[in-house]
């Protein structure tokens, strides 16, 4: 299991949170900061190169900005 931690347009955050439910257990998201958006995206190491090119592909229109990433 690993983590990535996004920052994000707040207004966007549900929108996002839907979107991850199409990709069926692709990513957990646990919100760490809601003020700032800040969430941590719990992804198996199997799937992580496609939640990466998830990321990359919504970066732009949903205002994701990637801060980190490492173990749980």
């Amino acid at each position: 299991m690993r983590r990535v931690r996004v920052l994000m347009d707040r207004h966007q955050v549900g929108f996002f949170r839907f979107l991850l439910e199409g990709y069926n257990g692709l990513a957990t998201p646990h919100t760490i900061d809601a003020k700032a958006s800040v969430i941590d995206l719990h992804v198996p190491t199997e799937r992580k190169p496609e939640l990466d090119a998830l990321l990359v592909a919504v970066a732009e229109q949903l205002g994701i900005l990637k801060m980190d990433e490492g173990a749980p």
